[in-house]
């Protein structure tokens, strides 16, 4: 029984010192301590709870740091049953999906993963999770549905006016006030002046991680004094995550034009499209500023991510003018076939200068200089 209780307290202390470092300052030392404690768990058996623990805290530090191996690594431990004892670990990894898919720009899907965990930790909470899984739920939830948003919001300031919240992951706290925050409304700046003032607090007591996605929130919110923040932040040189935070702060206070449609396209291509079309709908909103070049290709990178996304999307809808209207398609579709426009306009029964006029006008809006480059965005898709 001795051995027993001793071998739990080592297990609770490695816990502990894992949980310590990953959502604190030492991402790769927490993953790695947590890790070696599930290896060991697995092999010896017993501690249920000390193993759902471990499980629960190293998928946190793994979608706070982007380390996506891990989340598979963790996900298929969950999935084939061997080590979860608890409901509560598929609800933490409902958690971690809906922060992915926010990532994503897949706000329906986040909402339906962030209440699912809800209604989850609602009945069983022991990492005190249920404030946070309500935030993002807040934080989605006008992707959805406008009462569900009422709803949602409702249930999370009751939420967060009890014990519960002061309860749990310390590590989750500050952050799931700042997402609430944004899901109370539309974007201001005192909502982003609120994450900014959350972000210090949190550098203040050390939870870099809560900094980081924080500070990310109000960069979502194009908040200049967040940009500088991450610039000026000791843990900008960090890869995962906080480089993504760090290349969209690049973009929004530093970077010409040129480089911004760079980042984006990192991003884009890293399965960030929040944050890759956030730097975009900025620059489209700034176009008059911005060489034509550098507008075909903010085109060109819209156009190909409205076509990767399988629902709605808000900054998507930023760029509506990029939409082709029916009549546009067809000539764009003449014109793919190589038709010339006499041969369009009989098609469509319509004079040729009708066809002129709707080609004129795409190649304006697309910023074309003539039809091989308006061909070249492969606009259709088919």
């Amino acid at each position: 029984v001795q051995n027993t209780a001793q071998d739990q307290e080592a297990a609770v202390a490695r816990l502990w010192l894992g949980a310590r470092l990953g959502l604190r300052q030492h991402p790769d030392l927490g993953r790695l301590v947590i890790s070696s404690l599930l290896d060991d768990l697995s092999h010896e058996g017993g501690h249920p709870d000390v193993e759902d623990s471990a499980l629960a805290l190293l998928m946190l530090i793994t979608v706070s740091h982007g380390w996506r191996t891990d989340v598979l690594r963790v996900n298929v431990t969950i999935w084939n049953g061997r080590f979860v004892h608890r409901p509560a670990i598929p609800a933490v990894a409902d958690v971690v999906a809906a922060v992915i898919a926010m990532q994503q720009d897949r706000m329906r899907t986040a909402f339906h993963h962030a209440s699912s965990a809800v209604r989850t930790f609602q009945i069983v909470d022991p990492f005190g999770m249920l404030p946070f899984a309500l935030s993002i739920a807040a934080a989605t939830s006008s992707y959805v549905d406008e009462e569900l948003t009422r709803c949602a919001h409702e249930e999370y300031w009751r939420c967060f006016s009890t014990e519960a919240v002061r309860v749990g992951l310390a590590q989750t706290r500050l952050l799931a006030e700042g997402m609430a925050a944004v899901g109370s409304g539309p974007e201001t700046p005192e909502v982003a002046s609120r994450l900014v003032d959350l972000a210090a607090l949190a550098r203040d007591h050390g939870e870099w991680v809560q900094e980081q996605q924080l500070l990310l929130l109000a960069l979502l919110g194009h908040s200049q004094s967040a940009a500088h923040a991450v610039l000026g932040a000791p843990w900008n040189q960090q890869v995962g995550r906080p480089r993504m935070i760090v290349l969209l702060a690049q973009a929004m206070a530093e970077a010409s034009p040129e480089e911004s449609v760079d980042i984006a396209e990192v991003l884009l291509d890293a399965d960030a499209a929040f944050f890759g079309l956030s730097i975009l709908a900025l620059l489209w909103m700034r176009r008059g500023q911005v060489s034509r070049r550098t507008q075909v290709r903010i085109v060109r990178a819209v156009v190909a991510a409205r076509r990767r996304t399988d629902e709605g999307s808000m900054l998507l809808s930023l760029f509506s003018d990029l939409e082709l209207a029916p009549r546009e398609a067809r000539v764009l579709r003449g014109l793919h076939q190589g038709l010339p426009s006499k041969e369009i306009a009989s098609r469509l029964h319509v004079s040729p200068r009708t066809v002129e006029a709707a080609i004129s006008a795409m190649l304006r809006r697309f910023s074309c200089a003539n039809r091989m480059e308006l061909l070249a965005l492969d606009l259709l898709g088919d």
